[in-house]
Order: structure tokens, then sequence, then C-alpha cells
């Protein structure tokens, strides 16, 4: 890894310092948002596109967990895997040899 000797650095001085190492990836992320309630928990769903690869998220927020776990069995998604964005990131751009399980 380089010795980080600035307090600050530009976007382009940062992925200089990530293209030069081959344990970093620069990876293109955009998201489109869509919020909603259900069962009193925040819920997203997105559309997001993984240098190109587009997937589609949702999830459910609450500080009440068995309220969570019931919006999931209501909108049908626990039954699904659930991964954080930068496992998803991994498996789009091979850093991880495992196939997305729905």
């Amino acid at each position: 890894m380089p010795a980080l000797t600035k307090d600050s650095y530009t976007l382009d001085e940062f992925l200089i310092m990530v293209r030069a190492n081959n344990l970093l990836k620069a990876v293109k992320v955009e998201k489109q948002r869509y919020g909603y309630m259900v069962n009193d928990t925040i819920c997203e769903v997105g559309n997001v596109w993984i240098n190109g690869a587009k997937l589609v998220t949702i999830n459910s927020e609450s500080t009440v967990i068995a309220d969570i776990l019931k919006t999931m069995k209501d909108v049908g998604i626990d039954k699904f895997e659930n991964i954080n964005y930068l496992q998803a990131v991994k498996r789009v751009i091979g850093m991880i040899d495992k196939p997305f399980a729905n």
C-alpha cells in the first residue's frame, strides 16, 4: 500500500493509488432508490449498476427486529440470500468466485 503522506487527496490522486495496487479495484456504482413504509419499517427498493451490471436490492430497517422479519416474510424476501454491497461488488467484478444465489 502507498504511504499516505497528505491530509487529503483529490479523487484523481486517490484513483491513481487504487489503480497502482493489484489488491484494489476502482468500481463505478450507480443507484436509484425508492423508499416506503411496511409494517412500521423503513423500506427501500433500489436499482444498482455495478460497472454496468444491474442488480435490484430491497431492504427493511427498524429497531424492532420482529417488524423486520414480518416485513421480509410479507414481501417474500425471507428466502433470499442477504449480502452487503461490498460482497455484491466483489461477485460482479470477479474478486469472489461465487454466483448470486437468486
